[in-house]
């Protein structure tokens, strides 16, 4: 059962998962590419797991410029920390393509006290700290004021979780500019400038970073 591959249902048997999705606290629900799944200022008592295609969690102020904070992928969960605390969303949840998503009511979780209602709320507690971790990531690429510097701690993140120097990343360029909160055209630009210099190569969303990388990390900071 590849559901199973989720970090939401570790340590659950295919019985488990089969009664689970037979709950009353449980459905499916299909959404087309850009299509919102849960948008700003609303409040949710569901979070949802993704079963088929990728999400965005972005925010957009009011002038209508985008900052995208994360994307999500297949098995990944969306919206957990806002279902639980019962608080408005600060951000808007969109479908990056044609998606399918699974969505569990919080309250059912924690009011029924069972073996699977307990794994859940265990594995839950280790996905928000995950979480809680990339967002302390995020901030600290957010405290730098320069291209070069967000471009340069980003990628190295990357690199780090990966283990590998040479890796893709899940953004355009566009998409990668609205990350880290910068021009697009002054990103491209400050690109082209790190692999003239022989830190990086790259082509679209695959990422080289070569020897002299590291330096370059010790410098900007």
């Amino acid at each position: 059962m590849e559901i199973l591959k989720s970090e939401l249902f570790k340590n659950f048997s295919k019985q488990e998962i089969e009664q689970l999705l037979n709950s009353n606290f449980i459905y499916q629900k299909s959404y087309k590419k850009h299509q919102y799944i849960y948008k700003s200022g609303n409040t949710t008592d569901t979070f949802g797991l993704i079963l088929k295609g990728k999400v965005r969690l972005e925010i957009t102020n009011y002038w209508g410029s985008r900052m995208i904070l994360s994307n999500r992928n297949k098995f990944q969960i969306i919206a957990e920390s806002y279902a639980i605390s019962g608080e408005k969303l600060i951000i808007d949840v969109v479908a990056s393509e044609d998606c399918e998503i699974l969505f569990i009511k919080t309250n059912e979780i924690f009011a029924n006290h069972n073996n699977y209602n307990d794994k859940l709320i265990k594995n839950l507690l280790v996905i928000l700290s995950n979480d809680n971790y990339s967002l302390s990531q995020k901030l600290c690429q957010s405290s730098f004021k320069k291209i070069r510097q967000k471009l340069t701690v980003y990628l190295s993140s990357v690199a780090l979780k990966k283990e590998t120097n040479e890796f893709e990343i899940p953004f355009n360029r566009q998409e990668l500019a609205d990350y880290l909160n910068v021009d697009r055209s002054a990103l491209s630009k400050e690109l082209m400038e790190m692999k003239k210099e022989g830190l990086l190569d790259y082509n679209k969303n695959h990422f080289s970073l070569h020897k002299n990388f590291k330096e370059e990390y010790f410098y900007v900071i």
